[in-house]
């Protein structure tokens, strides 16, 4: 008689935390449990919005064993602090993970920075664990891609010398997106490959009506609504989207208006620089999740950006939750990027750049309101991008690595 598969799913923040990978990976987690699996989560005792909380070193979450291991009340957003907390919860980790049993299958997030370095040690300890790495962002790529440090400094290839090793020890890299997996293949060429996108975390059975109200507040009368909701942050291009606005506000007066809803670096920066003539430009606070679905379904079209130096480094979430609700992206990024060839490959919207901003601002300016779309859009979304498609292609890729689980 086969035995109930184990598996330990490691990721800094976890349930009830309400930071977005968070939710990515506590869904994982309560997903496998469903399908079968042992599911133990191995996190850090804070919130990803609280240094300062102190949660119970170990409880229970829908089917899934919590093992909470305390950290310093560090300051992520601090690169040395952040580093601190990569190397205390790396270290902590490991301690702990050795009092567990060898179990079937090791899922290893990419927060804390480094802590896929744990791959190394738990490959030869535990033989015949499968060790994944499901890669939701690169480092030290995102540092390099940030301006903090340059790409041939020694921090930088002391960094790749370490990712490379870890790399080169899991069983299988889960990447985002054919460019993410681009880079990889640079650290580790032979490895088991599998692409599995974030999904979004509201998953409308319908594309949902606008709320006149939430319409009105957002966008006036104007005839077409823009919106950018959620994190705003360094990776993402605020400039190119404030461009946007103001050439749609150059042809159009406020025919076309944008609505920036959200928080962070690129959040304060944008703050600054919209003047009283952004006359079709509104700023928003960010909504609870129980007023997100009809702020989304409220816009004709959803924002999105990641600068191109980013472009296989991070995702933006936001995109799988614009499609869940049938929603239209206007990208500003590479169109050689995943979201560029996705948005080409499945006709969901329109991509731009500093060269090609007045073309879309054309065909912008001549789509209609009414979105007869959406349901053709929530059906993309649900084949390559849902919850469900995501969890089935990891319970997938664990049962195929666990069916081949000789000792290493």
């Amino acid at each position: 008689m086969d035995r109930t598969p184990s598996i330990i799913v490691a990721y800094h923040y976890f349930h009830p935390d309400e930071n977005v990978s968070a939710r990515i990976f506590t869904d994982l987690a309560v997903g496998l449990a469903a399908r079968g699996w042992r599911v133990t989560a191995l996190t850090s005792d804070k919130l990803a919005r609280d240094h300062d909380a102190k949660l119970l070193r170990e409880s229970e979450h829908r089917g899934v064993r919590i093992i909470r291991v305390p950290r310093p009340a560090f300051d992520p957003a601090v690169p040395r602090e952040r580093l601190a907390i990569s190397l205390w919860l790396t270290g902590a980790w490991f301690a702990r993970l050795l009092r567990e049993e060898p179990p079937d299958a090791l899922v290893l997030g990419t927060d804390p920075a480094f802590s896929p370095a744990l791959s190394v040690p738990l490959s030869r300890l535990w033989r015949k664990t499968r060790i994944v790495q499901w890669c939701f962002d690169m480092h030290p790529e995102s540092i390099v891609a940030d301006g903090i440090v340059a790409e041939r400094s020694p921090l930088v290839t002391s960094a790749k010398l370490t990712m490379k090793t870890a790399y080169r020890a899991c069983d299988a890299i889960v990447d985002l997106g054919p460019c993410m997996r681009e880079r990889i293949a640079r650290y580790a060429p032979e490895a088991l490959h599998e692409t599995i996108t974030p999904w979004a975390l509201v998953e409308p059975e319908a594309p949902s009506k606008a709320d006149p109200r939430v319409r009105d507040a957002l966008f006036g009368d104007a005839r077409l609504g823009v919106l950018y909701s959620g994190t705003l942050g360094r990776a993402h291009d605020y400039e190119g989207l404030l461009e946007l606005a103001r050439r749609c506000r150059a042809i159009g007066d406020n025919e076309v208006a944008f609505a920036f809803a959200g928080a962070g670096y690129g959040m304060d920066r944008l703050r600054e620089h919209v003047t009283t003539g952004d006359t079709n430009v509104r700023l928003a606070e960010p909504c609870s999740e129980s007023e997100l679905e009809a702020r989304l379904a409220a816009a004709d079209f959803h924002l999105l950006s990641l600068k191109p130096s980013w472009t296989g480094v991070v995702m933006p979430s936001k995109f799988f939750g614009s499609l869940a609700t049938g929603k239209r992206v206007i990208y500003a990024g590479s169109p050689d990027s995943d979201i560029g060839t996705w948005i080409k490959q499945h006709q969901l919207g329109y991509t731009f750049d500093r060269e090609s901003v007045n073309q879309v601002v054309h065909t912008i300016f001549e789509a209609k309101a009414d979105d007869t779309d959406a349901a053709r859009i929530q059906d993309v979304y649900r084949t390559h991008f849902s919850q469900n498609a995501g969890l089935d292609r990891w319970d997938a890729l664990l049962q195929k690595l666990r069916s081949g689980s000789q000792p290493r």
